[in-house]
């Protein structure tokens, strides 16, 4: 196990591009850390640099207190499973397993039964004698992580290791790489694109974009506590819909308000603007948390069940839940859409108007110019 740690590290390229910027830090000993985020956002290039395969332009990284930066890759305690698989294709299934060992010039009986070992624990006693052409791609990708596991690091790094997999064995490679951390007790860091990954296999996720990091959090923190629109639309499936609505106080309470969309601010509303100064903010409302009036007579709009008119769109079936897609833009000259996910299905013509009810205790709030969310403003208060 180690203790990894990032301090205010950037990596620059050519003409001042900053493909990092600023990261700082901490991952724990043993800890199963996801980084994520869209393409070009940087996070493979932070697990090169803890490789060594990249230099740090700016900043240090640290394992277990001491400093990396000039560690060259071959003394980094550190194993790297790539996208690619990166098997040398003229050695058997044992041969590419064996090959760092007989780097270190590690005795033949030792590297055999490191070998044998590793072999067994993911099934692949039988396959050491084959090529890597003769495997199937979920059996390359155990090879892979076999050389890794062989050279028994500190710290296990993954590069998007999946994607080139199908649905089905994608998913039961992820249990494997799971389980395996936990026998393992390592630090595995593992990069992917696919927040489904991130959120199943991650004990804390890193979300990244433009080469910052905007959250690092457990899967759970990042769904109840988004640091501001960005992850809340990245985490969760389907995303996240936001609306811009105005702020006005009448005589019965606080609205939030966008055309005909009208949500009575709760208590817990009220206390996070009470120092907010802006006229607008931006309401995250997850697909989960509104519901088709008439596909649910038993939802009564009140304090809380409040109710809102769009336009039907479109539905997708995705086997046990339906998605629908709604204008609920004020008028007809600019669309705004909202997804709402029910396990009920319903037909509905192209424009029809249909009332979605908001349990309004499940909204977010954000700046309406930073896009950060809006704190609680009182000690202790949800």
């Amino acid at each position: 196990m180690a203790h990894l740690q990032f301090r205010h590290v950037a990596k620059i390229y050519g003409k001042g591009v900053r493909a990092v910027d600023g990261l700082d830090f901490t991952i724990p000993h043993g800890e199963f850390t996801v980084i994520v985020g869209p393409s070009g956002c940087g996070k493979s290039t932070v697990l090169r640099m803890m490789a060594g395969l990249e230099d740090l332009t700016e900043g240090e990284f640290f394992m277990d207190g001491v400093v990396m930066n000039p560690v060259p890759p071959q003394k980094r305690e550190t194993a790297m499973v790539f996208q690619s698989y990166a098997l040398y294709p003229h050695l058997s299934v044992y041969g590419n397993m064996a090959f760092p060992l007989k780097l270190r010039k590690m005795p033949k009986d030792v590297i055999d039964r490191r070998v044998v070992d590793v072999a067994r624990s993911l099934d692949l006693e039988s396959l050491l004698q084959r090529m890597p052409r003769e495997l199937s791609g979920g059996q390359r990708q155990r090879v892979a992580l076999g050389r890794a596991m062989v050279r028994e690091p500190k710290v296990f790094l993954f590069d998007e290791p999946l994607s080139n997999l199908d649905a089905k064995l994608r998913a039961e490679t992820r249990i494997e790489i799971a389980q395996l951390h936990r026998r393992l007790k390592t630090n595995f860091v593992y990069v992917t694109h696919d927040q489904v990954e991130a959120v199943t296999m991650g004990e804390k996720i890193m979300v990244m974009k433009d080469g910052r990091l905007r959250q690092y959090a457990t899967p759970g923190d990042l769904m109840r506590r988004p640091a501001d629109c960005f992850v809340a639309g990245f985490i969760g499936t389907p995303p996240m819909n936001f609306l811009t609505m105005h702020i006005e106080q009448s005589k019965d309470g606080l609205y939030l308000t966008s055309g005909r969309l009208r949500i009575m601010a709760t208590p817990g509303h009220v206390r996070r603007l009470v120092r907010y100064k802006k006229n607008e903010v931006i309401v995250g409302i997850r697909p989960k948390d509104l519901y088709l009036k008439r596909l649910r007579d038993d939802l009564k709009p009140d304090e809380d069940m409040q109710s809102m008119a769009g336009r039907f769109i479109l539905k997708e079936s995705l086997g046990d839940d339906v998605l629908y897609y709604l204008d609920v833009s004020p008028d007809f000259d600019k669309k705004q859409t909202m997804i709402v996910k029910d396990d009920a299905a319903a037909d509905a013509d192209a424009g029809e108007p249909l009332d979605v009810c908001v349990d309004a205790k499940k909204i977010y709030l954000f700046d309406a110019d930073t896009e950060k969310a809006i704190p609680v403003q009182e000690e202790g208060v949800e």
